[in-house]
C-alpha cells in the first residue's frame, strides 16, 4: 500500500507537470510558427533576389553608360575623320591638278623643243654661223640632246605624279580608318540596344515584385531592402527561437508523458498484486477458521 501510494503521488507529480507543460506549449503554436517561418524565409529569399537584381541593374545601367561613352568617342573620331577625308580630298585633287598642269606644261615644251631641234637641222648645216651664239656650228642639234633641256621639267612632272600618289594613299587611308570606325560604332549601338531593351525587361520584373513585397523604386532601393532583410532576418531568428522552445517543450511534455504511463503501468501491478493478496489473506482466514470449528 505504501508503495502504491508513493506511486499515486510521483503519477499525480507527473500529471501536474505534464499539464504545466502542456499550458506552457499552448503559448507557442508550434503550426502557426512554422508558417510564419516559411513566410519570413520566402521573403528573404525575395528581398535577397531583389537586392540580386537591382545589382544587375546597376551593372547594366554602368555598361550602358560606358557604351554610351564609347559611341561619343566613335562619333567624334568620325567627325574628325570625316573633316580628314573632306581635307584630303581637296589636298588629292590639287595635287591632280599640279599634275595636269606639269603634264601639260612638259608635252608643250617637249614639243616646242623638238619643233626647234627639227627646224635648225632643216636650216642649218655644219660649218654655218649660229644665229643665236654666233658660233660656227659643229654639230647638228638632236632629239635627245634637246630633250637635256627638258630634265628639270621631267621631275618638276615626277615629283607632281609621287604627290598624287601620297595624296591618294592618305585619303584611301582616311577611308578605310572611316569605314573601319563605323562598323565598331554600328556594332556599339547594336549592344546599347540590346543592353537597353535587356534592362527594361529586368525593370518590369524588379517593378512587380517591388510591389508585391512593398518595396519603393528608387535611388534608396538598395538601402531599403536592406533594412528590410535586416527587419526579416531579426523576425527569422525570433521565430527559430520559439520554434526551438517549442520543440523542446514537446520533447519534454512527450517524455513526461511516457514517464507517466511508466508509473501507471506500475502503479496497475500493484494494485494487481495487493488484489491478489487480498485474496489470498481471505483464503487463508477462511482455511484457518474451518480447521477451528
Amino acid at each position: 500500500e505504501f508503495e502504491i501510494a508513493q506511486l499515486k503521488a510521483n503519477l499525480e507529480e507527473k500529471e501536474k507537470s505534464w499539464q504545466a507543460l502542456r499550458d506552457k506549449s499552448a503559448a507557442y503554436d508550434l503550426n502557426r510558427l512554422t508558417l510564419s517561418q516559411a513566410a519570413q524565409k520566402d521573403r528573404i529569399r525575395d528581398l535577397k533576389e531583389v537586392q540580386k537584381t537591382v545589382q544587375v541593374l546597376k551593372n547594366r545601367q554602368n555598361e550602358i553608360k560606358e557604351l554610351k561613352r564609347l559611341l561619343a568617342e566613335k562619333q567624334q573620331r568620325m567627325e574628325e575623320l570625316d573633316v580628314r577625308m573632306r581635307q584630303e580630298e581637296v589636298a588629292y585633287a590639287k595635287a591632280q591638278e599640279m599634275q595636269d598642269s606639269a603634264q601639260k606644261c612638259y608635252d608643250s615644251a617637249a614639243q616646242s623643243v623638238h619643233d626647234f631641234a627639227k627646224q635648225v637641222r632643216a636650216t642649218l648645216q655644219i660649218g654655218d654661223i649660229c644665229p643665236v651664239c654666233g658660233q660656227k656650228v659643229s654639230q647638228l642639234l638632236t632629239d635627245e640632246a634637246a630633250e637635256e633641256s627638258l630634265l628639270h621639267l621631267e621631275k618638276t612632272l615626277s615629283d607632281a605624279k609621287n604627290a598624287v600618289r601620297s595624296a591618294k594613299n592618305a585619303l584611301d587611308t582616311t577611308i578605310t580608318n572611316l569605314k573601319t570606325v563605323e562598323g565598331e560604332r554600328i556594332g556599339l549601338q547594336s549592344d546599347l540596344q540590346n543592353k537597353s531593351l535587356s534592362q527594361q525587361t529586368v525593370l518590369t520584373e524588379l517593378k512587380e515584385t517591388c510591389l508585391r513585397l512593398q518595396i519603393l523604386v528608387n535611388e534608396a532601393i538598395l538601402d531599403q531592402i536592406s533594412r528590410q532583410l535586416a527587419d526579416s532576418e531579426a523576425v527569422l531568428t525570433g521565430l527559430d527561437e520559439k520554434i526551438a522552445v517549442s520543440q523542446k517543450l514537446n520533447a519534454e511534455i512527450e517524455q513526461v508523458g511516457t514517464e507517466g504511463d511508466k508509473l501507471k503501468r506500475q502503479s496497475e501491478v500493484l494494485l494487481r498484486k495487493k488484489h491478489e493478496t487480498e485474496l489470498e489473506v481471505a483464503r487463508l482466514k477462511k482455511d484457518t477458521e474451518n480447521s477451528m470449528s
